[in-house]
Parts: C-alpha cells; sequence; structure tokens
C-alpha cells in the first residue's frame, strides 16, 4: 500500500497501477523558497466521498456558491508551492472528457475535486494480489510554509489529519 502525494503520484502510474499507464496530466508548482502567499483560504471538493475514511473527522465546509462540501487546508496568509499533479477532466485536452471516461481509463476513483473540477484526490483500489494506492495530487495539500508562522492557521490540521486517516486506510 501506498500513500502518494503532489509530483510523487506518478509513481502509480510507473508502478502499473493505472490502466492505461497515464501520469497525471495537469502538472506544474513552485519551490518552497519562491511560493505565494495565499489570500484567501485554500480547499479542495469532495462531494460524494464524505463518508470515505480519508475524511473522517476532517473540519469541512460548504461552498457557498455550490453548496458542495469542501476540505480547507490551509488560510489566508499560507506560503504555499502550488505544488499540483491533477487529473484534468474535459474534452479540450487532457484524454478524459468526462469522469467516467477517466474512470475507465486509469481504473482509479475519484475522491476530490478542484474547483475546476480536476480529479485531485484519487486511489487504485488493492487488486490482484497489488495493494491499494491513494493518491493526494492538489496543490493545497502542503506540508510547509517556507519562512511564514503558521501557528494560527486555522486549517492546517487538516492536512496532518488526512495524512493520518490515508495511513490508517491503507493500513486496514
Amino acid at each position: 500500500n501506498f500513500l502518494l502525494t503532489r509530483f510523487g503520484t506518478y509513481y502509480a502510474a510507473y508502478l502499473g497501477a493505472t490502466k492505461d499507464n497515464n501520469i497525471p496530466n495537469n502538472c506544474w508548482g513552485k519551490s518552497e523558497e519562491i511560493g505565494e502567499i495565499t489570500t484567501s483560504p485554500w480547499s479542495f471538493f469532495i462531494q460524494g466521498n464524505e463518508s470515505h475514511p480519508l475524511y473522517a473527522g476532517i473540519e469541512t465546509d460548504t461552498d457557498a456558491g455550490s453548496g458542495n462540501p469542501i476540505v480547507y487546508t490551509c488560510d489566508t496568509g499560507y506560503m504555499i508551492t502550488n505544488s499540483t499533479a491533477q487529473w484534468h477532466i474535459g474534452s479540450d485536452w487532457g484524454g478524459y472528457a468526462d469522469l467516467p471516461t477517466w474512470r475507465a481509463g486509469t481504473g482509479a476513483t475519484d475522491l476530490g475535486y478542484g474547483g475546476d473540477g480536476a480529479v485531485v484526490v484519487w486511489e487504485f483500489p488493492a487488486a490482484d494480489g497489488h495493494g491499494g494506492i491513494l493518491c493526494i495530487g492538489s496543490g493545497c495539500y502542503d506540508w510547509y510554509a517556507h519562512g511564514v508562522d503558521i501557528s494560527a492557521d486555522r486549517y492546517h490540521d487538516n492536512v496532518k489529519l488526512l495524512t493520518s486517516n490515508a495511513f490508517n486506510y491503507l493500513s486496514e
């Protein structure tokens, strides 16, 4: 079993877990020293997956625009690299016109989404004698705010709990 995060999510393909052998098709990011300061809290959507063990005990909210549940991972003023390795969903590029096409192509299950519908959290279930792989490719999953005191960050504990929940889930 593996927990792969950010650019580490590429390893799922290298390990042979993806049916189509592709890596996330929408990737970017900065280094710790030249990250950006968030001007508002950062989050991702979890609609339809609220009961997944990854989200147990996580502080969630409801997005005012869509009404969908969201997980915040950092507050205003966090220095973030926004290192992202996610799956763009849409016919305009990337090879995955919609979520069913992405699921069939990759063999993965989507668990979290960006504001544009990108898949930012997903898993490859254990199968055929191989362990499961849980991937968090969201740019807002970030551990280290270079040069910024985050002791008062309201949401950063969600990153710790997501990680702990992932390890617990994968060890079951």
